[in-house]
């Protein structure tokens, strides 16, 4: 865990990192990069970038600030751009539904014919589904769990999704960033939303071992308290929070993160945590703590050969076929992270 300073200065070149997992995770984090001077500078300038839920918030705020890196965006959402972004193509987009959200990628491609850069950043609050509720016989009221299906279940299609078509375009491979919230470390009396957003930094930690073999790196952001126009829905309430000093973000701080980590190519598997304007790098203290947590697990200390031989076993559990020489392993983590 470590902080960082960044500006819209650092957005540069990579750097040669070696050593084991954990020391690569402290080195990046501990990297901050300076060699350009304006985040439009050609690093992202051509690319080409899927964002859901990009019409108002957070999502606006990173679809503003690509576009001004020289990408070019599709925006997936329910709603149309709260404000005009010139050159930004929308789509109506249900994330909760795979049938929309295929349809949107499909014509990604169709304009730009590849997909360099997915945002899952689709999502919606807690609705209160576990609030004791009943019926008119008493009996416990089913919960609809809608901030599942689109919060975690909505993020995991896309993150399938942008897999599916960076796997099989030339040349291979791009970056996906989801916005997984603070709550995807800590939830404070919101259950079903801090789950959804536990389920997305666990799906992150299971696929950034595998992602190298298609040239895939997958990274988080995770905004504290932000300013943002859903927030404002409730009255008073933001004024309050930035007088009382609780830290807050703007939308603008979290892109600024979102936009650094599609831009440093020696960024996987890490989340950026946001809190009022700061950033912090939170999976490099996950990895150094890990066997203080796990306690003598032989599996985080495993051979080469041993790895092998459970990734064997995982391909025949799922009876899936493998897609790459015994050289590429996708089941074998790799050293990339």
């Amino acid at each position: 865990m470590t902080d960082l300073s960044i500006t819209e200065a650092d957005i540069g070149k990579p750097f040669p990192v070696r050593g084991d997992n954990v020391k690569k995770q402290e080195a990046i984090a501990n990297h901050v990069l300076s060699r350009l001077t304006n985040i439009k500078g050609d690093k992202l300038r051509g690319k080409t970038a899927v964002v859901t839920g990009g019409s108002s918030g957070i999502g606006l705020s990173i679809v503003q600030k690509l576009a001004a890196s020289g990408v070019k965006v599709l925006v997936g959402d329910v709603q149309p751009l709260r404000e005009a972004v010139e050159g930004v193509l929308y789509m109506q987009t249900d994330t909760s539904r795979w049938e929309d959200l295929l349809s949107l990628f499909k014509r990604a491609v169709k304009e730009w014919s590849r997909i360099d850069i997915v945002i899952p950043n689709a999502g919606i609050g807690d609705r209160g589904d576990f609030f004791d509720k009943v019926d008119e016989s008493g009996d416990p009221v089913k919960p609809k769990f809608d901030c599942l299906s689109v919060t975690l279940i909505g993020q995991m299609y896309t993150v399938k999704l942008a897999m599916h078509y960076m796997r099989r375009q030339v040349p291979q491979g791009g970056v996906i960033v989801s916005t997984v919230s603070r709550a995807g470390y800590v939830a404070e009396s919101i259950p079903v939303y801090g789950a959804a957003k536990h389920g997305m930094v666990g799906l992150m930690r299971a696929l950034r071992p595998l992602t190298k073999t298609w040239n895939i790196r997958i990274n988080s952001i995770a905004p504290g308290i932000t300013d943002t126009p859903a927030l404002r829905t409730l009255p008073d309430l933001v004024p309050k929070l930035w007088q009382s000093g609780i830290p807050m973000n703007t939308s603008d701080d979290c892109a600024l993160a979102a936009v650094f980590l599609c831009a440093n190519e020696d960024y996987n598997g890490n989340t950026i945590f946001i809190n009022g304007g700061k950033f912090r790098e939170v999976e490099s203290g996950y990895e150094r703590h890990l066997k203080d947590i796990m306690g003598n697990d032989k599996r985080l200390s495993l051979s080469r050969e041993e790895k092998k031989m459970l990734g064997e076993w995982i391909r025949s559990m799922f009876k899936m076929r493998a897609e790459t020489s015994s050289k590429e392993d996708i089941f074998t983590p790799s050293s990339k992270y």
